[in-house]
């Protein structure tokens, strides 16, 4: 059991709750109290899975003892819908006002006249019916927040952007160009997105997307594409890592000024991470891991997470199949892993050096339909490091394996002076020095 805060008047998204990850939303004697109904419903079937259930136990009829008891209660009188005379609804109200926020299978059950209340019953409509997730409700003179994307916009991605399009936010994705003179400038893009076409390689061009977006509310950097050829390796990993780099050092600077604080970041990529008999995996996407967990440990205003996906799944695009036919390799289901991805970008995991925190993950692999964590697990006992006798100077073998068990010490000499200026240092002890210098 798990316990939480939430206030439904409010983005259930915005509060670290992932949307369709409740099968049952059980509200007792609570919608009523809310400013407007309409919009507390809406955000609740945000929470619910396809065909969820909502039930909720109202009060059914206003009665005189309700103003006697709460009359003088500021806020008896919150309300700012339809409603006028009281909070409460007659069964018809719940279920017209049910149904304008999108359930089906709309019912209401009176419990009998001296209760005066009763149980109204909604339903989330299935895929086929309804946009999967909702789009929930906003002032008219309110822009919607913005999520970010920066990288190719391969099928996957754009699977991503269409599902946080369909919880009403804005999508912007900036995708690399080679043309280090190109300005940054919005292109025509999808329904509810902006594209932006950006050197990778020019520092600046980070900064003015975010300058150009107000109410960001996180953003993606993608390592998505196919591997490389190796002719082409060279240059695509350079315009990769180089954008990393220069969208994490844009983050820290606006930390240092006071800004960004509480964004969502995120590193969504395939073939990252090696994991046991999968395939070997991209290494300059593997370059990405590793600078972005140096970027996690030291900037911690952040809330950032890692997620990887299979380097030989493939990701139909929206106009095909949903699920791949089953190969040699593997079987996945693009609403699956997309599922997976979508409830990561709403939560937050706590800005802790930990891998998990109050239930939340901060390094995640998809792999055959599969999710696997990060988990401190016991390591077989292994025969101690055997030391060179009769020597104080040693070094350790690089091995072919690397493997850190078939790591060996051997006897190293002096190093014999060239210029004479040269002096020796025994080192008691290293360190690994902080990176955060490398993003500033």
């Amino acid at each position: 059991m798990q316990y939480g805060l939430l206030n439904i008047e409010q983005d259930p998204l915005a509060q670290d709750y992932a949307p369709h990850s409740f099968d049952v939303v059980l509200a007792v004697q609570v919608v009523h109290a809310t400013a407007d109904v309409e919009t507390s419903l809406r955000n609740l079937r945000t929470l619910l899975g396809p065909g969820g259930v909502l039930l909720m136990v109202e009060e059914l009829r206003a009665l005189h003892f309700h103003n006697v008891s709460f009359a003088m209660l500021q806020g008896w009188w919150r309300f700012s819908d339809f409603r006028r005379a009281s909070p409460i609804c007659d069964r018809g109200e719940w279920e017209r006002v049910l149904q304008r926020a999108g359930f089906s299978d709309v019912r209401g059950f009176e419990l009998g006249l001296e209760h005066k209340g009763g149980v109204i019953f909604g339903r989330a409509p299935a895929p086929s019916s309804a946009p999967l997730l909702p789009t929930p409700m906003k002032r008219e003179d309110e822009e919607a927040k913005a999520w970010v994307l920066f990288g190719t916009k391969t099928p996957l991605a754009a699977e991503v952007g269409a599902r946080i399009r369909a919880a009403g936010r804005r999508v912007v994705h900036a995708t690399p160009t080679g043309d280090e003179a190109s300005a940054v400038g919005a292109m025509e893009g999808g329904e509810g997105e902006d594209e932006y076409a950006l050197d990778f390689l020019n520092p600046e061009h980070f900064g003015d997307v975010f300058r150009s977006i107000s109410r960001v509310e996180g953003c993606v950097y993608l390592c998505l594409e196919e591997q490389e050829d190796l002719d082409q390796i060279e240059a695509a990993g350079k315009r990769k890592i180089a954008g990393l780099l220069h969208l994490l050092q844009f983050l820290t600077r606006t930390l240092a000024s006071g800004g960004a604080k509480g964004l969502k970041v995120v590193l969504l990529g395939r073939g990252m991470h090696y994991l046991g008999d999968q395939s070997e995996g991209n290494p300059l996407n593997a370059t990405a891991w590793g600078a972005f967990r140096s970027f996690i440990n030291e900037c911690r205003e952040l809330s950032c997470r890692i997620i990887d996906v299979d380097q030989d799944d493939e990701f139909p695009s929206q106009t095909n199949s949903r699920v791949v036919s089953q190969t040699e390799q593997s079987s996945v289901s693009t609403f699956d892993v997309v599922d997976e991805i979508c409830a990561a970008l709403w939560t937050t995991p706590s800005a802790v050096s930990n891998a998990v925190q109050n239930g939340v993950e901060k390094f995640i692999l998809l792999r055959g339909g599969k999710k696997y964590v990060q988990r401190v697990a016991a390591a077989k006992p292994a025969p101690p490091l055997a030391l060179p006798l009769n020597t104080e100077r040693f070094e350790a073998t690089n091995p072919a394996s690397g493997s850190f068990a078939d790591i060996r010490v051997v006897p190293c000499g002096s190093i014999r002076p060239t210029t004479g200026k040269e002096v020796e240092v025994s080192k008691l002890f290293f360190s690994r020095n902080k990176t955060i210098d490398l993003f500033h």
